[in-house]
């Protein structure tokens, strides 16, 4: 049951913006699109970066991502957009690979 009407209207508000739990929780989002790239959205900063291996530090953990070429294509303050062969992707603390 919903402690307030404040409650009821944010959630009218997110299903009429049609936002999305990662989104409102501010958890990381990997989108990856073929052999174009990976995006990543919701990060904090960029640990470490070479053609090899690029660590991207996230409110949801480390997220590691190992290949060949690697290079970052664009980075904003909302997304990061990385190309190369990608060989596999890490969820550092959540313990998943990809």
């Amino acid at each position: 049951m919903k402690n307030s009407i404040f409650e009821d209207v944010i959630d009218v508000i997110n299903k009429r913006l049609q936002l999305t739990d990662d989104i409102l929780n501010n958890t990381v989002q990997i989108t990856v699109l073929g052999a174009r790239g990976i995006c990543i959205e919701n990060y904090r900063r960029v640990k470490t970066f070479n053609s090899e291996i690029i660590i991207i530090d996230s409110k949801s953990g480390e997220v590691v991502i190992k290949g060949e070429k690697l290079f970052i294509d664009i980075l904003s303050e909302e997304e990061i957009f990385i190309r190369g062969k990608v060989l596999e992707i890490n969820l550092g603390n959540l313990g998943e690979i990809l």
